[in-house]
C-alpha cells in the first residue's frame, strides 16, 4: 500500500486499501498498549503481594522449578492436555518475574529467601505420612492413610518441612 501511494494506478482502489491500512495499524497498536498495560499490571501485582509476604515472613522458601518440563508438549509419544495448559499458563503466570519481585521486596525488608531444591516428589509424597500417592485428574491427592489435598498445598507443606529451611531459619 505504501509503493501505491506513489502511483496513479487504480486510484479508488488505492484509497479504500489506505483506509483498510490505517485501520489495521491502529488495531495493532491498541492491541500492543493493551498488552504491554496488563504485563504492567501484573508486575505491580506481584510487587504488591511479594511486599505483603515479605514483611509479613522472615524466611521465604521456594521451590526450584524446572520450567523446561512444564514447556514440553509430550510426556513419551503422547501429547496430554495438561501439558498444553500448562505451557499456556507458564507464559502468562510469569514465575520468573514474580520470584525476581520476591527477591526485590525481601531484600528491601531484610527477610530471607531460600531455594529449596527441586527434587520428585513435593506434590506426590504425602504430608502426613510420607507416602508416595496418585494424583488424580481433579490434581487432588488421596493417600492410603485418607488424608487428601490438593497438590499445592501438600508441595508447601513438603516444603516448609524440609530440613534446609529450618536450618535457614535457624541460622537467621
Amino acid at each position: 500500500v505504501l509503493r501505491w501511494r506513489e502511483t496513479d494506478w487504480w486510484p479508488m482502489m488505492r484509497i479504500q486499501v489506505e483506509a483498510w491500512r490505517r485501520r489495521d495499524k491502529r488495531l495493532l497498536e491498541e492491541q500492543a498498549n493493551r498488552r504491554e498495560n496488563l504485563l504492567l499490571y501484573r508486575r505491580e501485582q506481584y510487587r504488591l503481594w511479594s511486599r505483603e509476604v515479605a514483611q509479613r515472613y522472615g524466611i521465604i522458601a521456594i521451590g526450584e522449578i524446572d520450567l523446561r518440563t512444564i514447556a514440553r508438549l509430550e510426556v513419551g509419544d503422547e501429547k496430554t492436555e495438561l501439558y498444553e495448559r500448562a505451557r499456556r499458563n507458564r507464559t502468562r503466570a510469569s514465575l520468573y518475574q514474580l520470584q525476581q519481585e520476591l527477591h526485590a521486596q525481601a531484600a528491601k525488608s531484610g527477610s530471607d529467601v531460600v531455594k529449596v531444591p527441586a527434587r520428585e516428589g513435593y506434590t506426590q509424597h504425602c504430608h502426613v505420612c510420607g507416602a508416595l500417592c496418585e494424583v488424580g485428574e481433579d490434581l487432588v491427592h488421596i493417600c492410603a492413610c485418607s488424608a487428601r489435598w490438593d497438590q499445592d498445598i501438600n508441595a508447601s507443606r513438603n516444603i516448609l518441612s524440609w530440613e534446609g529451611a529450618a536450618q535457614a531459619s535457624s541460622d537467621a
